[in-house]
C-alpha cells in the first residue's frame, strides 16, 4: 500500500444556478460541482472539464483552491455522468479535517501467484473496490493483497484481507474478493447421448418407413399376379 498523493486543483465559485445555467456551463467546457461538510453551507463551484477528468482518476485527498477563499482539503464523494454520452454532469466534494475519520472507496490490487495455479486453478477477482475508513492522511491509493497462499477452490472475502495499520474495511465482510477455481470448460460429452438418441430415432424412423414401403410394394405385386 502506498498513501495517495494530494492533488491540488483550481475551482471557481458558481454564481448562476439551476439546470439551464449548468447546461450552459457544460457547453462552455466547465463542470458544476458542490462542496459540503463540517456543518458549513454548501458551496457551489465550477471547474474545467480537464480538471474534472483528473479528479475522477484521483482516489485520495485534494486541495481545492477556491478563488477568493482559503484552500480546502476535500475528497471526491460522488460524481454523476450522462447515461448515454458519458460526460461529467456534476461532482460532489466533501471537506475533511486531518483529525477526523473519513470513508472512501479505493481499488483492490493483488500480487503473487496462487499455489492452486499448480493444480490448474485460475485466480478470479470478484471485487475490484472496497470501502474503507481511515484518517485523511492515511488514505491509500489502493489496497494490495498477497494471493500466493490461495489454494484450489478457496475464496478470500473482505474479512480476510489484511488491512494496513490505521485502516478499517467497512464493506460487507462476507463479500468475496478473490477465488481460485478450475476454468469452466463446456461439456460436450453430455450432449453426445442426446444427439445419438436423436440420430438413432431418425434412423429407426427411416428404416420403418422403408420397411413399410417394401410391404406395400409386395402387396401390390401379389394383386397384380392374381389379376
Amino acid at each position: 500500500m502506498s498513501r495517495s498523493k494530494t492533488l491540488t486543483i483550481e475551482v471557481a465559485p458558481r454564481v448562476q444556478l439551476g439546470t439551464s445555467a449548468s447546461r450552459r456551463q457544460r457547453r462552455a467546457g466547465s463542470v458544476p460541482a458542490v462542496l459540503y461538510g463540517h456543518g458549513a453551507a454548501v458551496q457551489t463551484l465550477a471547474l474545467a472539464e480537464a480538471t474534472a477528468q483528473e479528479v475522477l482518476h484521483h482516489p485520495g485527498l485534494m486541495n481545492l483552491n477556491i478563488a477568493g477563499a482559503e484552500p480546502t482539503t476535500a475528497i471526491l464523494k460522488s460524481s454523476q455522468r450522462h447515461p448515454v454520452s458519458g460526460i461529467i454532469l456534476c461532482l460532489d466534494f466533501l471537506a475533511v479535517r486531518a483529525d477526523e475519520l473519513i470513508r472512501s472507496v479505493v481499488g483492490v490490487d493483488f500480487h503473487g501467484v496462487p499455489v492452486g495455479a499448480a493444480r490448474g486453478g485460475q485466480l478470479e477477482q470478484v471485487l475490484h473496490q472496497v470501502e474503507i475508513e481511515c484518517l485523511p492522511g492515511d488514505l491509500p491509493e489502493s489496497i494490495d493483497v498477497d494471493v500466493s497462499g490461495m489454494d484450489l477452490d478457496t475464496t478470500m472475502h473482505v474479512r480476510d484481507i489484511p488491512m494496513p495499520e490505521g485502516i478499517r474495511a467497512v464493506s460487507d465482510p462476507g463479500v468475496a474478493v478473490f477465488q481460485v477455481r478450475l476454468p469452466k470448460v463446456e461439456d460436450v460429452k453430455e450432449d453426445a447421448p442426446v444427439e445419438a438418441a436423436v440420430a438413432a430415432t431418425g434412423e429407426a424412423a427411416a428404416e420403418g418407413a422403408a420397411a413399410g414401403g417394401d410391404k406395400a410394394e409386395k402387396k401390390t405385386e401379389k394383386k397384380a399376379e392374381k389379376k
